[in-house]
Order: structure tokens, then sequence, then C-alpha cells
């Protein structure tokens, strides 16, 4: 962790985060937002300890990358219990797979606004409607990787803004980008559309 502080310190172009709502202005002052994180499948109830130690230490962001280990029954597992309600109230954000979204149900109804489901464009296509509503009233926030063709976007354009969605073009080239916004615009979706779904979701959070 002092690593990555030295490393933001040293560079106007970055910043260390301590949670999701540092990308929008890091964003509008064009720095990019560090955020190391822990994988936390492991995690239990006597952890919660070491929680708070992490976050006076500036980490803020849990990943679960087999959240199977934190659910039973379709419930938040009676082991993690405690290290959930802790998570929440230390404001840590906690990644998920949205294709695990039906399973951890409870736990991204518990966490509310700290749940950040992240997916490819096939699991949110394949995800519910009224899962994505689930997703919603919980206040949580989801990140999907946008295809290369902007056409495949048209027929799902209207869930993708009634769920604030964010789109995450799969490319770090400046003109892939420019080019994936073409594709877009080809497909007749409007620009204020577009600028929604790549930074203004994002930037209500």
């Amino acid at each position: 962790l002092d690593q990555w502080r030295d490393l933001a310190d040293g560079n106007e172009r970055l910043a260390l985060g301590t949670s999701l709502s540092n990308i929008g202005g890091n964003a509008y002052n064009r720095r990019a937002t560090l955020f190391p994180a822990v994988n936390g499948d492991g995690l239990t109830n006597s952890d919660t300890t070491m929680l708070a130690a992490w976050k006076g230490m500036g980490l803020s962001w849990i990943i679960l990358e087999d959240p199977e280990k934190w659910v039973a029954e379709g419930a938040v597992a009676l082991d993690k219990t405690d290290l959930l309600d802790e998570i929440r109230s230390l404001g840590f954000t906690v990644q998920m797979p949205l294709r695990d979204v039906v399973r951890c149900r409870d736990m991204i109804e518990t966490l509310g606004s700290n749940a950040l489901l992240v997916g490819t464009w096939e699991e949110f296509v394949q995800t519910s409607d009224e899962m994505l509503t689930v997703v919603d009233d919980a206040g949580a926030h989801m990140v999907v990787s946008a295809p290369e063709k902007g056409a495949l976007l048209t027929d799902e354009q209207e869930r993708i803004a009634a769920h604030k969605v964010h789109l995450q073009p799969m490319t770090e080239r400046y003109d892939a980008i420019l080019r994936w916004v073409a594709s877009l615009q080809d497909a007749g979706i409007e620009d204020d559309r577009i600028l929604e779904w790549i930074g203004g979701h994002q930037g209500r959070w």
C-alpha cells in the first residue's frame, strides 16, 4: 500500500481511491483512480479487526472471485454475517461477478451501494430484468465490458439506460475507443446516451 501511495503521490495523473465516488472528480481532472484490492474469498467473521486496520492503511476494495464461499442456501453464510456488516460499515467496495448475481442476491441487498458487479456483455444480456431491478433497488453498481460492434448494443440500449450500467470498452488504446464510439453512432445510438454509458452513470456513483 505504501508503494501504491508513493506512486500516486509522485504522479499528477494518478490518485489513490478510497471509494467509487472518487472516480468522477478524478476523471474530470484527468487523473486515473487506483484502487488497491485484496481477495476476500477466504475472509471470515474473525477477520473484522483486520478490516479496520486495512481501511486505516488506505485499502478499500475487496474482490470476490468465488462468492459461493459467502452464501449458503441463498443467504449470507453464518461465518460471514458479522464480516459483511463490518465491510458495509467501513465503506469497503465489494466487487463480485455479475454471473453470480442470483446467488449473491442477499449479499447485494445487504451491501447496497458498496456492491459492484462486473461482467461481460454476454452475462449482462443473460441477466433477467428481475435481477437487474434487484441490483438497482439495492443501490449497487454494474460495470459491463462492451462488445466491439456497436450494433450489438442497439437491442439492449433501453436496459442499459434503465439500470444505469457503466460500459467499459475492452481496450486501452484511445484510437480504438474512438472507433468504438463511432460504431455506436453508426448504429443510430444518440451521443447523449453514449456519454451516459461511458461516463455519466459512473459519475453519479
